[in-house]
């Protein structure tokens, strides 16, 4: 049945007319059909039933497993929703080991959690927007957290809300207000996904301010009915409705009685809550002022007793009755976090200086990823095979012993304890000819017999015919170290600016940003990290993939083909401890400006 209709007695969806003030009698068994059915029997007033479920019923499925390094985080992909005959969908994410992050959230509506950084949320909003958010979302794991993390995602209809403290579902009568008869006939007659519906039974605090704060206040409609009356025996307050409804034998729990009534008489109770059941009475209620009856709730979250033809919103909850089947759409993956082999490097160049005779200067950046283990060196491998691989801890070298004019490829993987990457991207590169700031007598043709890398015995052609003296070229050097300005804290990054730095007479290729943990105010001892890199013409990057309040001390080094320059002055930054955003794009971070002199504060 689609949402805003209800049943009718052929089953059909129609309008119903109840009889304000009628009040349907409530039999132990509660049969759900049995109740709507009286209700739509008797003539009176009109009413709209807001009906949840549709008759095709959406579904969902996820990837059963997914992936990354420890302290990485872990991207879900590949959830596939089908809003079957919905328009809107209400959907309910957690994990049971870190905390999640939206990347998206246009068009959604959040009824618990947020946009990032807890373990479970719950929002509503069109099947596109759902599907958009859905696209990228992660799972971040707790600090370096090695193991398994189960994901569990639900999807229903969006014409109600899911309010994860209960495990129910909630929506209001849109605006419409009855007497409580008619609403209390109303919401039994209703159902969602197998779960029929009743007037909501706010027994805690946490579920009396999700109907205040979302259902009832934000909206606009400000109070309504509750399940709970002391009609039976007066004084005496019962929930009435719901699985609370169906305790002592159909008569519902007592959860609250009072010492008098209207007319000033005791009724035989000391007043109070009982058992320690929640309550939210305001000052001087329940009164039973004329006879009042039955429970509603303001928008602000306070309870007052009201005459059962008083009209007002109601509010319909779903979820634990006896004869429930529920049928809502899950589904769910197992994240695992555990160590593996460091990512491709990044960003391979080489180049070649008439002062290194018969050598290629091979660069690169760390990979993006190191596998969750610390990378303990790199290895660069050459073609022609014959020439060795080359293995070092840093991220250029010198491959010497090469011949010049000879075109030669490179390939780059980086190592940890786990083991050795795959390779980067080849790049090529040719050695230089000759030393020209220098006098040098190149011997005449030999045959070569102990050449670095020859594949065979060869004639080689002489380096030079003559010797030659020349003037020396300008030489260039390695750019001065750079200086930072600015460091801004984002959710798991830090977005770094400096100042563009002297270039040593060579223009520069690139900049690359580390940011490694401190060892505290004792000083800032820098570990290993993968490092960001990004063009000559840039001044800022952001640096993600980092851990939310921790402290880092960043430096941004520059490269040219004469080298790379020394790296600038550490600076603390340190992340937000809490994301600040409410959807990409509305951050307002603190920025942490950096001091061109000494070592900033700390950044908060």
């Amino acid at each position: 049945m689609s949402s805003g209709t209800i049943w009718n007695r052929a089953g059909t969806p129609s309008y119903a007319s109840l009889a304000a003030g009628s009040r349907i009698p409530r039999p132990a068994s509660r049969s759900i059909r049995a109740v709507a059915m009286a209700a739509l029997a008797i003539a009176g007033s009109f009413v709209v039933i807001p009906q949840a479920t549709a008759s095709g019923t959406p579904t969902v499925d996820a990837p059963a497993t997914a992936g990354a390094a420890p302290n990485r985080r872990a991207q879900i992909s590949g959830i596939s929703v089908d809003p079957g005959d919905s328009t809107s969908l209400a959907v309910h994410v957690s994990t049971d080991q870190g905390t999640l992050f939206l990347e998206d959230t246009s068009g959604l509506t959040f009824s618990a959690g947020s946009q990032n950084d807890v373990a479970e949320m719950a929002f509503n909003g069109s099947a596109q927007d759902v599907e958009d958010a859905l696209a990228a979302l992660y799972l971040y794991p707790p600090g370096d957290f090695e193991g398994d993390a189960t994901f569990t995602i639900s999807v229903a209809d969006g014409a109600a809300w899911y309010l994860p403290e209960t495990g129910h579902y909630y929506q209001t009568s849109g605006g419409t207000e009855v007497d409580y008869t008619t609403a209390e006939a109303a919401a039994d007659a209703s159902f969602f996904h197998g779960m029929q519906g009743y007037l909501f039974t706010p027994t805690s605090a946490a579920e009396k301010e999700f109907v205040a704060d979302f259902l009832l206040g934000d909206t606009g409609y400000g109070r309504g009915w509750m399940g709970a009356s002391d009609a039976a025996v007066e004084g005496e307050w019962r929930w009435t409705e719901g699985p609370e409804g169906e305790e002592d034998g159909g008569s519902g729990r007592v959860f609250y009685r009072d010492d008098f009534d209207g007319d000033g008489n005791p009724t035989g109770f000391a007043a109070g809550a009982v058992n320690g059941e929640y309550t939210n009475w305001i000052s001087g209620q329940p009164n039973d002022s004329w006879g009042e009856d039955y429970g509603y709730q303001f928008g602000y979250g306070g309870w007052e007793d009201r005459d059962s033809s008083s009209e007002e919103e109601y509010v319909i909850e779903y979820g634990g009755m006896s004869g429930d089947t529920p049928a809502i759409a899950q589904d769910t993956t197992t994240v695992t976090f555990e160590p593996t082999v460091p990512g491709t490097p990044r960003y391979p160049e080489t180049s070649s200086n008439v002062y290194m005779e018969n050598a290629v200067r091979v660069c690169w950046s760390n990979p993006e990823e190191d596998g969750g283990r610390a990378i303990t060196g790199y290895t660069v491998y050459v073609e022609p095979q014959d020439v060795e691989p080359v293995e070092t801890v840093s991220t250029c070298v010198w491959i010497e012993d090469l011949y010049y004019g000879t075109d030669y490829t490179f390939t780059i993987t980086a190592t940890n304890e786990i083991g050795e990457g795959d390779a980067s991207d080849e790049v090529t590169g040719t050695p230089a000819a000759g030393t020209p700031n220098t006098t040098t007598t190149t011997a005449a043709p030999t045959t070569t017999t102990t050449a670095p890398r020859p594949a065979t015995t060869t004639t080689t052609a002489p380096r030079s015919a003559t010797t030659t003296t020349t003037v020396a070229a300008p030489v260039a050097s390695a750019p001065d170290a750079p200086e930072i300005t600015e460091i801004v804290p984002a959710s798991h990054a830090l977005v770094v600016e400096w100042e563009a730095t002297d270039d040593g007479g060579a223009e520069i290729a690139r900049y690359t940003v580390r940011a490694d943990p401190t060892t505290g105010s004792a000083g800032m001892t820098l570990k290993t990290t993968s490092g960001t890199q990004v063009s000559g013409d840039t001044t800022t990057a952001t640096v993600d993939g980092l851990t939310n309040g921790t402290e880092y001390a960043v430096t941004v080094t520059a490269t040219n083909a004469a080298g790379t320059s020394a790296p600038s002055a550490a600076v603390r930054g340190r992340h937000a401890a809490t994301p600040s955003l409410s959807r990409p794009g509305s951050r307002t971070p603190r920025a942490a400006t950096c001091p061109r002199s000494t070592l900033p504060k700390e950044s908060s």
